[in-house]
């Protein structure tokens, strides 16, 4: 869906969803003022739950030793860079400090200050975009238009 309004025109939604998190951040909060506001938010709200359906395509990264799939991320205070883990491994048997470490398993969280209270960085929330996006199974390489629009299209991987 092409966005018809503000900042981000003529921008695929699919788009912007990877490339530009901080804006759908902001629309999912938006109190809508009209209907193609309101149109987009919908759309939103549907793409989050098509990538929150997707699988995690990665393993555990608990040192190696587990090769269970990937349920969720952690996000450690100050370092943007998620580190990947099945619903057995506890990242804090691995040496996280219990407060510096946030679990992430669900787009908004990952775009939620409130959430990541600690990522005030956007250059941060959007790596960590990316980075779930990869672990979902988006391609290496530059975010553009056509591979978002098809990594959404692609929503029984």
């Amino acid at each position: 869906m092409d966005i018809t309004f503000g900042k981000y025109k003529g921008k695929l939604l699919e788009y912007v969803m990877i490339a530009k998190p901080d804006y759908i951040s902001w629309l999912l909060k938006a109190n809508a003022s009209n209907k193609a506001m309101i149109l987009l938010q919908a759309e939103a709200k549907s793409l989050v739950k098509i990538f929150d359906g997707k699988p995690f395509i990665n393993k555990c990264q608990a040192h190696g030793r587990c090769t269970n799939p990937v349920t969720r991320c952690t996000v450690y205070e100050g370092n943007p860079t998620p580190y990947w883990w099945c619903a057995d491994c506890d990242p804090h048997q691995h040496g996280a400090i219990v407060g510096k470490l946030k679990s992430v398993s669900k787009y908004r969280e990952a775009i939620s200050k409130a959430h990541l209270s600690f990522i005030d960085n956007l250059t941060d929330r959007t790596t960590i975009i990316r980075s779930f996006a990869r672990a979902k199974g988006f391609p290496d390489g530059n975010v553009t238009a056509k591979r978002a629009q098809k990594f959404f299209e692609s929503e029984a991987d």
